[in-house]
């Protein structure tokens, strides 16, 4: 964390670094792929640019990851009459289609419900479309150019037990596996030794969330993934879909520099004044009643302005 990078800094911590990668290869070569420039066919998510590459590998004998750290089939489920969009009943915020499961579900509290044939807000009838994209929905794009048993796709949802995350992993090991698609999961703990080529699809979702870590985490998380390839052999490639291509968090990837994106974080952080320069109070006011629960946290809230 910069957090403890910055105790680093300041002689608290003392840091050990590992100089060598595992069978002392060489970190991946790294290409940054511009979407305004490499767009994708209509209906689709992978830039040509990607996916020739990707096909170029897996003809070759190799095997390639195609990552996006999102699941289900498409994070928003709306109407197409009146455009209402699916929430979660309990948490408010918008259920993922689960296009394989055949259901709709919450990814923060775990509610599930099946996706209904009419709009509760307009009474349109089979009106439903997604926005988005998530690791299902581009499975499916991949077993268009890509043979559906040798593709491979690696979420909490499908690893939900030992015995289905063992069975996958000997398919990948011995090499029936041409191209894993996964989620977080398979950024860190995985050795793929044939694994020659990580394709990460929507690096910008990362950078663009409103959370002041949303570039530590970003950052940590492409390493990571970066890492999963050229671990055995020295010829891995890692390719990332972007439409900020000059975005700082990217050029700090593309050349491992660790050391300058820490140092310039640090320097935005202090600049803004947030930790580790500074402390933040979170505030959760809950209750069983919406409208007095809300009249409390504004009460909290302009008591808190004419404070500070």
């Amino acid at each position: 964390s910069l957090e403890s990078y910055n105790n680093v800094v300041n002689g608290k911590y003392t840091l050990v670094s590992l100089k060598n990668r595992f069978f002392v290869n060489q970190m991946p070569a790294i290409r940054v792929v511009d979407m305004k420039a490499s767009k994708p066919l209509k209906g689709e998510f992978i830039s040509p640019v990607l996916k020739d590459r990707l096909l170029q590998i897996i003809n070759s004998g190799g095997q390639a990851m195609l990552f996006l750290n999102r699941r289900g089939y498409a994070p928003v489920v709306l109407c197409g009459t009146c455009g209402f969009k699916i929430k979660c009943k309990y948490c408010d915020v918008h259920l993922t289609e689960h296009k394989h499961e055949g259901k709709l579900k919450c990814h923060h509290c775990g509610f599930v419900s099946v996706k209904p044939e009419v709009c509760t807000e307009c009474g349109s009838e089979d009106e439903f479309k997604v926005l988005g994209v998530g690791v299902e929905r581009i499975m499916e794009e991949i077993c268009k150019v890509v043979e559906p048993s040798k593709v491979a796709l690696l979420t909490s949802d499908t690893l939900s037990s030992p015995i289905k995350t063992k069975e996958v992993l000997e398919k990948i090991q011995e090499g029936t596996v041409s191209v894993i698609i996964g989620t977080q999961v398979v950024s860190k703990g995985y050795h793929f030794p044939n694994l020659k080529f990580v394709g990460v699809l929507d690096a910008d979702f990362g950078l663009n969330i409103e959370d002041f870590r949303a570039f530590e985490k970003t950052f940590q998380l492409l390493y990571q993934v970066a890492g999963r390839t050229g671990r055995e052999r020295a010829d891995g490639e890692v390719y990332i879909q972007t439409y900020e291509p000059k975005n700082k968090v990217l050029f700090s990837i593309i050349n491992y520099d660790k050391e300058g994106f820490y140092a310039l974080e640090l320097e935005s952080r202090k600049k803004f004044k947030l930790p580790p320069f500074a402390k933040q109070i979170a505030f959760v006011i809950s209750g069983t009643e919406k409208e007095e629960t809300l009249e409390a946290a504004q009460k909290i809230s302009l008591a808190l302005e004419e404070e500070f």
